[in-house]
């Protein structure tokens, strides 16, 4: 009986990801704070990439900064392999000083009889877009 709400968006170079998520991430999150946490989570995997140099002579003062670079992005590094499970742990124990792992597992484990008194069903596709393919749209 639930009607679904449909927008239409024109995809631009500048679109990175969409995420359709269930109505139980957007009771426990706004659409900033998920934009916020799949683009945290997207820098994060960059530093997980090897360093490939452009050029075959780059002057070493270049290269220490972009390894300074990489080590402060480390700190954003993600716990998660993919972003859906980001949201659903960052959804169900985050807190304004990071995941509180305590209250994750309870809201986890909570009984089938109680869990609808506590959270709605949590379901997430991140889909990634490919800039490249969308320049030619």
């Amino acid at each position: 009986t639930a009607e679904p709400e449909v927008t239409y968006h024109r995809l631009t170079p500048r679109d990175k990801f969409l995420v359709i998520g269930s109505d139980g991430l957007w009771d426990l999150m706004t659409p900033m704070q998920v934009i916020r946490l799949v683009g945290e989570h997207m820098s994060g995997k960059l530093t997980l990439s090897p360093l490939h140099l452009a050029q075959p002579h780059v002057p070493l003062e270049d290269i220490a900064m972009l390894l300074r670079k990489r080590q402060a992005a480390m700190k954003l590094k993600p716990v998660d392999s993919n972003a859906a499970t980001h949201l659903i742990r960052c959804a169900l124990g985050g807190t304004a000083y990071g995941v509180d792992h305590s209250r994750l597992s309870q809201m986890l484990s909570l009984p089938q009889d109680m869990v609808r008194m506590f959270r709605d069903d949590i379901t997430i596709t991140v889909v990634f877009f490919d800039d490249e393919y969308l320049k030619y749209c």
